[in-house]
């Protein structure tokens, strides 16, 4: 049977209770090699445990083993468009909605015409898996798993779907308030040496509801100057931050790791913090519980497909077309810009680029936290209308033996001296790695591939162990 990438039914199941969206929605986790990614469903997601790179060292004197080498603090999305009416029947001249560091999920459940604050509208996740977890049988007894600090427990909610296109994919969708649904499917990949990637296929679609309701008002409008901007604010990494140097030295940057014609991807990494005498890069450990480089990780995030309109598939390469990096809060609504139309005006300018392979210091050394903001349009949807845009979320960087070797160098050297530029050297290296990752996933997408393999479809590991037995006698543990 041909592999299929998501079943009908799974797409209707609702996996969140309404109450809990004030605390945030349901994380789920995607854990596949060592990019550990966190999604939910508001458009804001991760808090402070996305884009873990190398996921899965935890150490035991740390309570957020989580959160050990999260590289992201928070991602968010934001859409926009012009001349919209509402469901009150006030025509808006600017329009924007979302969800990043300032989100409101109830407004304007009313609609009294207050414009200071974003709105998005969680509808559902769901986790899939093409194979079950093993069973887990510990001296005669079943043992279930459950899927990392108890947010999500896969036998209470997760799918199994023998035809899914990859390992694990997990589905989220929500509303914007203009009556935009964006539905969206997570893909992870591995490889041996951790060049580790997610793909996002998201479908942005003119639907007219809100929050999963039809609404007369909606649907027949025409929704125009539609744009689409994910952001993240990075912080490589919080492990670095608390027990190296202790600074806000995240690098970003904008690059075209296909070509000078092709699309702009945010790059980001641990930078040397400028207020030391001597240089940190990668974030050599201070603390003797764990000698090594606490932040080798370098990630990059953007578009590797942007379908051109609604009637024309193919990929857009001159997406996105506003590139943007600023503090965490800048582009804010209800913080630091207090209309919609100064948020649309700042995310959504045709043309406003960063400079390319430029680090934000050498532009604004003022930035601290340097949030990377990548907008796609404009676009005019009709009713029922929709584009897909592909993102990735890719990883590289030295393995972690070397950051042990290097971080016991650091150590015995006293965080002084040439090893201090043996290891810029060698951290530096991390470029050309998530850039090899790149090439990975736009080989994903783009092919040419095996036949038989499409979109998303790449050779297969093996399969997972559908049982593991664990029996212990005394000294003696034998594994099965």
């Amino acid at each position: 049977m041909e592999r299929k990438r998501i079943l009908g039914l799974v797409l209707l199941s609702v996996v969140f209770v309404w109450s809990l969206v004030y605390a945030n929605t349901t994380k789920t986790f995607m854990k596949i090699g060592r990019l550990w990614m966190v999604y939910e469903f508001d458009g804001a997601e991760g808090w402070a445990r996305q884009a873990a790179w190398p996921g899965g060292y935890p150490i035991s004197a740390f309570s957020g083993t989580e959160i050990w080498d999260a590289n992201v603090r928070k991602t968010g999305t934001v859409a926009g468009c012009v001349n919209w009416t509402g469901p009150n029947g006030i025509h808006y001249d600017y329009w924007t909605s979302g969800a990043y560091r300032t989100y409101n999920y109830d407004y304007p459940t009313v609609w009294v015409g207050r414009t200071d604050l974003t709105t998005v509208y969680p509808v559902t996740q769901t986790e899939i898996q093409r194979w079950p977890p093993p069973r887990v049988i510990v001296n005669g007894k079943d043992i279930i798993p459950d899927g990392g600090d108890n947010y999500l427990k896969f036998h209470e909610n997760a799918k199994i779907d023998p035809n899914l296109i990859t390992e694990r994919a997990v589905v989220s969708e929500w509303d914007y308030s203009m009556g935009v649904t964006l539905h969206r499917i997570a893909y992870g990949y591995a490889t041996r040496k951790h060049q580790d990637y997610n793909l996002l296929d998201i479908t942005l679609t003119n639907t007219g509801h809100i929050k999963g309701v039809q609404l007369p008002e909606l649907a027949n409008q025409v929704i125009h100057g539609f744009w689409y901007t994910e952001t993240c604010n990075p912080w490589n990494s919080h492990s670095g931050r608390q027990f190296s140097f202790g600074a806000d030295d995240a690098i970003g940057e904008y690059i075209q790791p296909w070509g000078a014609d092709n699309h702009r991807l945010y790059l980001f990494y641990d930078g040397d913090n400028p207020n030391s005498p001597e240089k940190d890069w990668g974030d050599p450990s201070k603390d003797s519980r764990w000698v090594r480089l606490l932040s080798p990780a370098w990630i990059a995030e953007g578009p590797v497909y942007v379908q051109t309109s609604p009637s024309d598939k193919t990929d857009d390469l001159t997406q996105p077309r506003c590139t943007i990096i600023g503090d965490e809060r800048d582009y804010d609504l209800g913080k630091k810009v207090h209309t919609m139309q100064e948020q649309y005006d700042m995310l959504f300018t045709e043309g406003k680029q960063w400079p390319l392979n430029t680090p934000h210091r050498e532009v604004n050394a003022a930035i601290k936290r340097p949030s990377g903001y990548e907008s796609i349009g404009p676009f005019e949807l009709g009713p029922g209308e929709s584009v897909e845009v592909i993102w990735v979320w890719a990883a590289g960087g030295i393995n972690m033996k070397k950051c042990r070797e290097l971080g016991g160098k650091a150590v015995a050297a006293n965080f002084t001296g040439p090893v201090m530029d043996e290891i810029e050297k060698e951290f530096k290296t991390g470029r050309d790695s998530v850039l090899q990752t790149l090439q990975r996933a736009y080989w994903n997408v783009h092919g040419p591939k095996p036949e038989g393999h499409g979109r998303f479809d790449v050779p297969d590991p093996p399969r997972p162990p559908a049982e593991f037995r664990v029996e212990v006698n005394g000294p003696t543990i034998v594994l099965s």
